[in-house]
């Protein structure tokens, strides 16, 4: 019998979701098939690890009537052809669909509802939808030129932080010593050859983010600053999101899933967040997902 498969392809993971008709019918779970992250060989055996555990639960994929992919790094131009070919290598010749993964997470967490999705992981993006499923994109251009307000961001802003401190361009902080014990160094030398090692990558940087939630930097002052301006700059990001809501969109205040590591992990930042929506009066209040973006990534088909 049919099914439908809806797979949210994060950058450590893919979640996938096998609905019948609009039920769930069962999950699996593989590595991550971020085009940007992993080489074409290990998404190629990710995707063919959960269409094996499709396999496992009486799903083969030939019977599947259509797959919706939610990814990272799909504005790759090469990654969405690539995808739905290593698909197809697995056995799936239905229909195929391909977003970003912030667009399964939007219609996974609102279904049809008029909203906002921000979403602070590795990286940073929002994006809306009006009571049409027409949408509006803000950020999401990458760790070089944009992010801000993420992870990777908020883990530059740290180390940033200690070397200032160092060279007394600025006051001493915690992050000091919290930074060199989770590296395991003792000297800004040290620091510097981490960051720019070729072992360092954005997923190392945005590692250090989680610093902020630690009970000895609760009471730094440099953190808090770092906190504040990362939850000022996510709501940069939702601004304009509200402004064409407000356009397209009569009914407010809207929906607002917060998603991502660092909303999600961080109630520091999000704290912040809220109390800036609430201060300068945005019409947002923020709400708990529907469904996740395996979900939401079924509905792409």
């Amino acid at each position: 019998m049919g099914f439908i498969l809806g797979i949210d392809g994060g950058g450590t993971s893919a979640k996938a979701v096998i609905l019948r008709e609009g039920e769930e019918q069962g999950r699996a779970l593989a590595g991550g098939i971020n085009y940007n992250s992993y080489s074409t060989e290990q998404i190629q055996n990710h995707l063919s690890e959960l269409a094996g555990q499709c396999r496992a639960l009486g799903f083969e994929p030939a019977s599947c009537e259509g797959v919706g992919v939610g990814a990272a790094g799909v504005s790759n131009p090469k990654a969405a052809p690539f995808l739905k070919q290593a698909l197809q290598n697995c056995g799936f010749s239905c229909s195929i669909s391909i977003a970003g993964d912030h667009v399964a997470a939007l219609k996974g967490g609102l279904l049809d509802e008029a909203g906002v999705l921000l979403i602070s992981g590795t990286g940073s993006v929002c994006l809306a939808q009006n009571s049409k499923a027409e949408s509006c994109r803000a950020g999401g251009y990458g760790h070089l030129i944009d992010d801000e307000g993420s992870a990777y961001a908020i883990g530059r802003d740290i180390l940033s932080a200690v070397v200032r401190a160092h060279d007394h361009r600025a006051e001493q902080t915690r992050l000091t010593e919290a930074v060199f014990e989770r590296i395991g160094i003792s000297s800004v030398e040290e620091m510097v050859s981490f960051v720019y090692g070729k072992e360092t990558g954005k997923k190392e940087i945005a590692r250090l983010a989680l610093l902020l939630t630690e009970e000895m930097i609760l009471t730094d002052c440099v953190a808090e600053k770092i906190a504040k301006r990362a939850a000022a700059q996510l709501l940069e990001l939702a601004e304009p999101a509200v402004r064409w809501l407000e356009k397209n969109t009569k009914k407010a205040p809207y929906p607002l899933l917060l998603a991502g590591s660092v909303l999600e992990n961080n109630q520091r930042i999000r704290g912040f967040l809220e109390q800036l929506i609430e201060e300068k009066e945005i019409p947002l209040y923020v709400t708990e997902r529907k469904k996740d973006a395996a979900y939401g990534a079924a509905l792409l088909i």
